[in-house]
């Protein structure tokens, strides 16, 4: 990770996996605790709007933290262009936050989306990268970051066997 002043917390963009993970699971504290996150309206619409319509827990939870001014919601007015490099409209806006100047770092979970993320210069991490980062900062235990992870995994979160052997290891 790039050098930030420890003073101020990081500006995190949000991707919509990550926020519904750490939301279904009600760990979205780590992320307000530890971060200034913020969103745009395309990643809203994927978990909110589209969360009320399938009626999920998650979905009522984000939308609080938003009321509650704790997750800042942005309208984009001219995503990157990126259609051939193939990644979703919520991870494309997610780095777009990023490049134009309204976050520090990314969180996106999809590995290719990453990868282009990279090649724009944009720092970016995933789920995996918060919990180490909760470690390092004390806000939870080694213990405890791997409980977080095999609920986000009961709850549906996808992940490599390989990636979960490599953050039980390194954790």
């Amino acid at each position: 990770m790039k050098q930030h002043r420890d003073t101020q917390k990081l500006r995190l963009a949000l991707n919509s996996t990550p926020l519904i993970y750490f939301a279904k699971i009600d760990k979205l504290d780590l992320i307000l605790n530890l971060f200034r996150p913020i969103i745009d309206m395309q990643v809203y619409d994927e978990v909110v709007r589209k969360g009320f319509k399938k009626k999920a827990r998650d979905a009522l939870i984000v939308e609080s933290a938003i009321k509650n001014g704790k997750i800042r919601v942005v309208v984009l007015k001219n995503r990157l262009n990126t259609e051939n490099l193939k990644i979703g409209p919520g991870e494309l806006s997610t780095i777009t936050l990023v490049k134009k100047g309204y976050a520090d770092i990314a969180l996106i979970d999809d590995s290719h989306a990453r990868k282009v993320a990279k090649l724009l210069n944009v720092e970016v991490h995933g789920s995996l990268f918060l919990l180490k980062y909760a470690v390092l900062k004390k806000v939870i235990t080694k213990d405890e970051a791997i409980k977080i992870l095999n609920n986000m995994i009961e709850k549906g979160f996808r992940i490599s066997p390989r990636l979960i052997t490599y953050f039980y290891e390194n954790i």
